[in-house]
C-alpha cells in the first residue's frame, strides 16, 4: 500500500509540472545592451535601444577584424514610455529583452520636464533590472548620444560605458557620481533627500570624414563619452549640474569616496603643485 501510495503521489506530481510553458529561446530574443528616454515636440516619449548582433560578435571573434557594428540603433515614439517600447516591436524582428540593459539615458530636455513616470515603468516591470545606471546627457538628446557615442576597445558602446563605471564604483576616483535606478527610486522616495544622477557629455575624437561608409560599418570612433561631475534633481526635474569639483564634495559627504588624487599647493615651493591619494576614507554607515 504504502508503494501504490509513493507511486501516486509521483504521478501526481509530475503530471501538475508545466515545464517551461513560457519559455523564450535565444533566437527569438533581442538582448537591449543601453536604453535612451527623449520627450518630443508633439508632447510624446520617444525610447532609444542599443541591441546587441551576436552575429557581428561572433565574426569578429573568428576573424579578429570585423567592420560591421556589433549593435543595432532603433527608436520609437509613444504617448507613454510603455507604448513607445511596445512599438520597438513593429520594427524589431527579434522582441527586445531588457534584463541585460546597463544603462537608462535621459536627454536634457527630458530630464528637466520630469522623469518619474518613466522611470516608474521600468520599476515595476519583471524584467528590466534596477541596477542600470541612470545618465543624463548635458546638451543633447538620448537618441543623438545612443547614435553617436563608442569607444576604441570594446565593441559595444554599453561594455565602455560600465568599465568607466566600475571604476566609478570601486573609487578609484571620487569626481563622479556612481547612480542606479535603485538609488535614484529610494531618494525619489525620501524625505530630505534630493536625486543626483550621472552626467554625460559626447566629446568629438576627429571630424567625420567625407564619404564615409555609413551607420552599418565601424570604420573610426568619431565621438566617445566623458563621464564626470553630477546632474541635480529636484524631485523628479533636473535643476542643474556639479562639475567634478562639487561632485567629489557631495561623494564626501555621502561617505563614496573610497579613492582619487588631490591637488594641492605644495607647502615647500611657491607655483608648484603636488598630488595626494587617497588611500583610506570614511564610509556611510
Amino acid at each position: 500500500m504504502s508503494k501504490f501510495i509513493i507511486i501516486f503521489i509521483t504521478a501526481f506530481s509530475a503530471s501538475t509540472l508545466t515545464g517551461c510553458w513560457n519559455r523564450r529561446e535565444l533566437d527569438t530574443l533581442g538582448f537591449v545592451t543601453a536604453l535612451g528616454v527623449d520627450r518630443t515636440g508633439e508632447s510624446k516619449i520617444e525610447i532609444t535601444v542599443h541591441v546587441a548582433k551576436p552575429f557581428a560578435i561572433a565574426r569578429a571573434t573568428e576573424s579578429s577584424v570585423s567592420p560591421e557594428k556589433a549593435f543595432w540603433v532603433v527608436s520609437s515614439t509613444g504617448s507613454t514610455a510603455f507604448e513607445a517600447i511596445r512599438n520597438l516591436l513593429l520594427q524589431s524582428p527579434r522582441r527586445p529583452f531588457y534584463a541585460h540593459n546597463r544603462f537608462i539615458v535621459i536627454g536634457e530636455e527630458c530630464a528637466r520636464a520630469g522623469v518619474g513616470d518613466i522611470l516608474d515603468l521600468f520599476a515595476r516591470d519583471g524584467e528590466a533590472r534596477r541596477l542600470a545606471r541612470v545618465e543624463v546627457v548635458k546638451g543633447s538628446t538620448a537618441r543623438q548620444f545612443l547614435e553617436q557615442v563608442e569607444f576604441e576597445l570594446e565593441r559595444l558602446p554599453s561594455e565602455g560605458g560600465q568599465g568607466i563605471s566600475r571604476y566609478v564604483q570601486e573609487g578609484v576616483s571620487a569626481e563622479p557620481v556612481d547612480c542606479t535606478l535603485n538609488s535614484f527610486l529610494r531618494c525619489l522616495e525620501a524625505e530630505g533627500v534630493e536625486p543626483v544622477a550621472v552626467r554625460v557629455e559626447a566629446v568629438p575624437k576627429m571630424p567625420a570624414a567625407p564619404g564615409s561608409v555609413g551607420d552599418l560599418l565601424r570604420d573610426q570612433v568619431k565621438i566617445s563619452s566623458k563621464h564626470g561631475g553630477a546632474a541635480v534633481f529636484k524631485g523628479d526635474k533636473l535643476v542643474g549640474w556639479l562639475d567634478e569639483r562639487e561632485t567629489r564634495g557631495v561623494n564626501w559627504v555621502t561617505g563614496k569616496v573610497r579613492s582619487g588624487i588631490l591637488v594641492i599647493d605644495q607647502p615647500n615651493e611657491k607655483g608648484k603643485l603636488v598630488s595626494l591619494e587617497i588611500l583610506r576614507a570614511p564610509r556611510a554607515s
